[in-house]
């Protein structure tokens, strides 16, 4: 290029500079900035601001900040928000925390069905948590889909949480959640359990499990409360070659739980505060948790509809039948059944009773079931139907 040419488009650039910059300015003058920061003084009732400064500086500075951050110590991260190039708009908004809320979303929730508000899926299929079995209240075992309790707690379910009341009133007891390690496991990384409780506070805590965790039982305290229990992660590989996360609650105590995250990571992103408390920042797919849940059990007759059926069977003599069930997703673990009590083989009008099913796996997203019965003719198909509709038959393959 030219000399000439060279000058004249550094001309045109250098005229045009302080255009182009105001454009970048004025489009700009509405977006938020926002960076973590650290207290470094607590917040004065007097100016109404908190001492916050940036890593690795020396200099603090004073600036307002919501109403939910004011009992902010020394040495807590804060988030700090401004519009971009006025700093004098900087506030404090939250806790450090809310960094990812900010920067990139929630993190993936390695917990299947981790939200407890709405009541329970057995008011339709809109209601969290999935609730496949179908009671209300439960006491021991398992309760809602893919979750158990020790025997002394009650679990009911209410429209704001779930409600867990340890009865026992000299030790602790259980609600848990277990994952095989055929499941991608939380493990040689930074690992973060958080519970939202239903009155809108927030506990919450890292740990970085180890190869001592894989070798031998071994608890990762997410956090511990002496008021009411705590939450950790845990490994069985002698009893059951699994992982399991863990709510422990005190003897003669009583939590309500709204939601529960565990998530790869150093920070939690299950929840965020408003200034007030602590709300959930996302509610999952309702569809896809039921499916998550289906790998582990499903009920057959969900609907709970008189008289539905839900397979066809051929009889091979006078007292055993097969059928096949088709499955929302593949269960790939052994399944069971409970003994019967108002499902029948139907043929015509006619009720047959069953007095066993054992159900095993065929390959794909299908189940056999055989299934004893008596009165049977041999190469006739009969229905398998239900005729009570509070009763569901369970494929159960749960941990």
């Amino acid at each position: 290029m030219p000399k000439s040419d060279t000058n004249e488009a550094v001309a045109i650039a250098s005229a045009l500079r302080p255009t182009v910059d105001e454009w970048g300015r004025e489009s700009s003058r509405s977006c938020v900035r926002a960076k973590k920061m650290t207290v470094a003084s607590k917040y004065d009732a007097t100016t109404r601001t908190i001492g916050v400064r940036e890593a690795f500086s020396a200099t603090a500075q004073n600036i307002p900040c919501d109403p939910g951050i004011r009992g902010a110590a020394v040495g807590d991260p804060v988030w700090v928000e401004w519009l971009y190039g006025d700093k004098s708009t900087m506030h404090v908004v939250g806790p450090g925390d809310l960094s990812e809320f900010c920067v990139g979303g929630p993190n993936p929730n390695i917990l299947d069905n981790w939200c407890w508000i709405g009541g329970g899926s057995q008011q339709g299929n809109n209601q969290f948590p999935i609730n496949q079995r179908g009671q209300t209240t439960y006491t021991g075992g398992y309760t809602i889909d893919r979750w158990t309790s020790s025997s002394a707690i009650t679990t009911s379910l209410l429209s704001d949480g779930l409600k867990l009341e340890n009865t026992n009133s000299s030790d602790y007891k259980y609600f848990y959640s277990r994952f095989p390690f055929s499941k991608p496991y939380p493990f040689f990384t930074y690992v973060t359990g958080t519970i939202l409780f239903s009155d809108g506070t927030l506990a919450s805590g890292t740990v970085y499990p180890n190869q001592d965790t894989l070798d031998s039982s071994s608890h990762n305290w997410f956090f511990f409360s002496e008021s009411w229990g705590g939450f950790y992660i845990e490994t069985l590989p002698s009893e059951y070659n699994s992982y399991q996360v863990v709510i422990r609650i005190k003897a003669s105590t009583t939590v309500q739980i709204a939601a529960v995250k565990v998530e790869i990571g150093k920070e939690q992103t299950l929840a965020y505060y408003d200034g007030t408390k602590w709300k959930l920042r996302e509610l999952p797919n309702i569809t896809t948790q039921l499916l998550r849940c289906q790998r582990y059990q499903v009920a057959l007759n969900p609907l709970q509809f008189d008289n539905r059926w839900v397979a066809w069977a051929i009889a091979t003599s006078g007292t055993k039948a097969v059928g096949i069930v088709t499955l929302p997703v593949p269960i790939d673990r052994t399944i069971t059944a409970p003994a019967p009590t108002t499902w029948k083989l139907r043929y015509g009008s006619t009720n047959y009773s069953i007095t066993a099913i054992t159900p095993y796996r065929s390959g794909g997203a299908t189940c056999h079931l055989d299934i004893t019965s008596s009165g049977l003719t041999a190469g006739r198909m009969y229905i398998i139907a239900n005729v009570n509709a509070s009763d569901i038959l369970l494929l159960d393959a749960n941990l």
